[in-house]
Protein backbone atom coordinates (compact mmCIF):
# COMPACT_ATOMS: atom_id res chain seq x y z
CA UNK A 1 0.00 0.00 0.00
CA UNK A 2 2.86 2.41 0.82
CA UNK A 3 4.84 1.47 -1.87
CA UNK A 4 1.80 2.62 -4.27
CA UNK A 5 0.98 5.70 -2.26
CA UNK A 6 4.30 6.89 -3.21
CA UNK A 7 4.45 5.67 -6.89
CA UNK A 8 1.11 7.86 -7.36
CA UNK A 9 3.28 10.55 -5.69
CA UNK A 10 6.11 10.34 -8.23
CA UNK A 11 3.06 10.39 -10.98
CA UNK A 12 1.53 14.10 -9.27
CA UNK A 13 4.64 15.67 -9.29
CA UNK A 14 5.72 14.77 -12.94
CA UNK A 15 2.23 15.41 -14.30
CA UNK A 16 3.06 18.57 -13.27
CA UNK A 17 6.15 19.52 -15.31
CA UNK A 18 4.53 20.50 -18.39
CA UNK A 19 6.01 18.19 -21.41
CA UNK A 20 2.43 15.89 -22.58
CA UNK A 21 3.33 16.66 -25.95
CA UNK A 22 7.17 15.15 -26.06
CA UNK A 23 5.63 11.99 -24.25
CA UNK A 24 3.02 11.40 -26.27
CA UNK A 25 5.56 11.49 -29.60
CA UNK A 26 7.83 9.28 -27.30
CA UNK A 27 5.09 6.78 -26.23
CA UNK A 28 3.25 7.15 -29.83
CA UNK A 29 5.60 4.47 -31.78
CA UNK A 30 4.91 1.59 -29.17
CA UNK A 31 1.59 1.92 -29.25
CA UNK A 32 -0.32 -1.17 -30.03
CA UNK A 33 -2.30 -0.20 -33.24
CA UNK A 34 1.25 1.64 -34.29
CA UNK A 35 3.60 -0.58 -33.49
CA UNK A 36 2.91 -3.10 -35.92
CA UNK A 37 3.36 -0.19 -38.63
CA UNK A 38 6.57 0.99 -36.99
CA UNK A 39 8.36 -3.24 -37.09
CA UNK A 40 6.90 -3.07 -40.92
CA UNK A 41 8.96 -0.10 -42.03
CA UNK A 42 11.73 -1.34 -40.24
CA UNK A 43 11.77 -5.01 -42.12
CA UNK A 44 10.74 -2.75 -45.52
CA UNK A 45 14.21 -1.35 -44.93
CA UNK A 46 15.81 -4.91 -43.80
CA UNK A 47 16.99 -3.79 -40.48
CA UNK A 48 14.99 -6.38 -38.46
CA UNK A 49 13.21 -9.68 -40.69
CA UNK A 50 9.96 -11.19 -40.46
CA UNK A 51 11.14 -14.22 -38.17
CA UNK A 52 11.96 -11.06 -35.77
CA UNK A 53 7.82 -9.98 -36.05
CA UNK A 54 7.29 -13.29 -35.14
CA UNK A 55 9.48 -13.04 -32.14
CA UNK A 56 7.56 -9.81 -31.18
CA UNK A 57 4.21 -11.09 -31.36
CA UNK A 58 5.15 -14.73 -29.40
CA UNK A 59 6.57 -12.31 -26.54
CA UNK A 60 3.63 -10.30 -27.02
CA UNK A 61 1.23 -13.04 -25.98
CA UNK A 62 3.60 -13.75 -23.23
CA UNK A 63 2.84 -10.20 -21.74
CA UNK A 64 -1.18 -10.84 -22.07
CA UNK A 65 -0.83 -13.54 -20.14
CA UNK A 66 1.16 -11.71 -17.46
CA UNK A 67 -1.60 -9.22 -17.81
CA UNK A 68 -4.21 -11.03 -17.09
CA UNK A 69 -2.21 -12.96 -14.25
CA UNK A 70 -1.64 -9.44 -12.35
CA UNK A 71 -4.51 -7.38 -13.59
CA UNK A 72 -3.44 -4.12 -11.47
CA UNK A 73 -5.93 -1.38 -12.48
CA UNK A 74 -4.01 1.73 -13.90
CA UNK A 75 -3.14 4.67 -11.71
CA UNK A 76 -5.66 7.16 -13.45
CA UNK A 77 -8.29 4.46 -11.89
CA UNK A 78 -7.04 4.49 -8.35
CA UNK A 79 -6.54 7.93 -7.84
CA UNK A 80 -8.76 11.26 -8.95
CA UNK A 81 -5.83 13.60 -9.14
CA UNK A 82 -3.98 11.52 -11.63
CA UNK A 83 -4.53 12.00 -15.42
CA UNK A 84 -5.02 10.15 -17.98
CA UNK A 85 -3.04 12.23 -20.26
CA UNK A 86 -3.00 9.81 -23.60
CA UNK A 87 -6.75 10.63 -24.41
CA UNK A 88 -6.93 6.99 -24.84
CA UNK A 89 -9.61 5.15 -23.48
CA UNK A 90 -8.05 1.73 -21.15
CA UNK A 91 -9.60 -1.25 -20.40
CA UNK A 92 -6.48 -3.28 -20.14
CA UNK A 93 -4.37 -3.71 -16.87
CA UNK A 94 -1.15 -2.27 -16.57
CA UNK A 95 1.11 -4.69 -15.07
CA UNK A 96 3.16 -5.04 -17.16
CA UNK A 97 4.02 -2.01 -19.32
CA UNK A 98 3.34 -3.15 -22.56
CA UNK A 99 4.86 0.03 -24.08
CA UNK A 100 7.85 -0.79 -22.08
CA UNK A 101 8.04 -4.40 -22.80
CA UNK A 102 7.95 -3.66 -26.53
CA UNK A 103 10.07 -0.95 -26.47
CA UNK A 104 13.14 -3.14 -24.81
CA UNK A 105 12.31 -5.88 -26.89
CA UNK A 106 12.44 -4.09 -30.21
CA UNK A 107 15.28 -1.47 -29.21
CA UNK A 108 17.42 -5.28 -28.25
CA UNK A 109 16.55 -6.33 -32.04
CA UNK A 110 17.60 -3.39 -33.42
CA UNK A 111 21.16 -3.04 -31.71
CA UNK A 112 21.32 -6.52 -33.27
CA UNK A 113 21.83 -4.68 -36.40
CA UNK A 114 25.31 -4.58 -37.38
CA UNK A 115 24.97 -1.03 -39.14
CA UNK A 116 23.10 0.33 -35.94
CA UNK A 117 25.55 -1.16 -33.45
CA UNK A 118 28.34 0.67 -34.84
CA UNK A 119 26.87 3.95 -35.00
CA UNK A 120 27.67 5.14 -31.41
CA UNK A 121 25.07 7.92 -31.89
CA UNK A 122 22.14 5.96 -33.55
CA UNK A 123 23.28 3.40 -30.82
CA UNK A 124 22.97 5.21 -27.91
CA UNK A 125 19.83 6.76 -28.75
CA UNK A 126 18.03 3.35 -29.14
CA UNK A 127 19.64 1.93 -26.05
CA UNK A 128 17.76 4.93 -23.96
CA UNK A 129 14.66 5.17 -26.23
CA UNK A 130 13.24 1.93 -23.78
CA UNK A 131 13.30 4.08 -20.51
CA UNK A 132 12.15 7.44 -22.44
CA UNK A 133 8.88 5.13 -23.24
CA UNK A 134 8.58 3.55 -19.59
CA UNK A 135 8.67 7.52 -18.23
CA UNK A 136 6.69 8.57 -21.11
CA UNK A 137 4.15 5.91 -19.77
CA UNK A 138 4.37 6.96 -16.16
CA UNK A 139 3.99 10.33 -17.12
CA UNK A 140 1.55 10.08 -19.14
CA UNK A 141 -0.58 8.54 -15.92
CA UNK A 142 -1.19 5.00 -17.31
CA UNK A 143 1.40 3.15 -15.46
CA UNK A 144 3.21 2.83 -12.41
CA UNK A 145 6.94 2.80 -12.17
CA UNK A 146 6.73 -0.48 -11.14
CA UNK A 147 4.73 -1.64 -14.00
CA UNK A 148 7.30 0.11 -16.67
CA UNK A 149 9.82 -1.52 -15.06
CA UNK A 150 7.83 -4.70 -15.23
CA UNK A 151 7.72 -4.09 -19.04
CA UNK A 152 11.40 -3.91 -19.19
CA UNK A 153 12.60 -6.47 -17.31
CA UNK A 154 10.28 -8.67 -19.30
CA UNK A 155 11.98 -7.54 -22.46
CA UNK A 156 14.97 -7.61 -21.05
CA UNK A 157 14.30 -11.45 -19.60
CA UNK A 158 12.31 -12.83 -22.94
CA UNK A 159 15.24 -11.52 -25.32
CA UNK A 160 17.61 -13.09 -23.21
CA UNK A 161 16.13 -16.64 -22.87
CA UNK A 162 14.67 -17.36 -25.74
CA UNK A 163 16.23 -15.63 -28.46
CA UNK A 164 19.05 -17.55 -29.29
CA UNK A 165 16.62 -21.03 -29.15
CA UNK A 166 14.14 -18.72 -31.54
CA UNK A 167 16.79 -17.98 -34.10
CA UNK A 168 17.64 -22.08 -34.46
CA UNK A 169 14.23 -22.48 -35.98
CA UNK A 170 14.16 -22.74 -39.73
CA UNK A 171 10.61 -21.62 -39.89
CA UNK A 172 11.19 -22.30 -44.43
CA UNK A 173 11.34 -26.01 -43.18
CA UNK A 174 8.28 -26.18 -40.88
CA UNK A 175 5.99 -24.52 -43.29
CA UNK A 176 7.43 -26.25 -46.80
CA UNK A 177 4.84 -27.32 -48.79
CA UNK A 178 5.16 -30.87 -49.45
CA UNK A 179 5.15 -31.90 -53.01
CA UNK A 180 2.72 -34.16 -54.75
CA UNK A 181 4.44 -37.04 -56.16
CA UNK A 182 2.54 -37.70 -59.40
Amino acid sequence: FMIKKNEESLILRLQNIPIQNVMKIISFPFNFEIFFITVSIFIFIRVITKKDLIFIALGQAILVVFKFTFRRTRPFNNNLFINNLTNKNYRNTSFPSGHSFLASLFCTLLLENKKIKNNRILSTIIRLTPYLVAASRVYLGVHYPSDVLGGLLLGYLYNKLFRKKFKKINFKKIFKKKKKNN
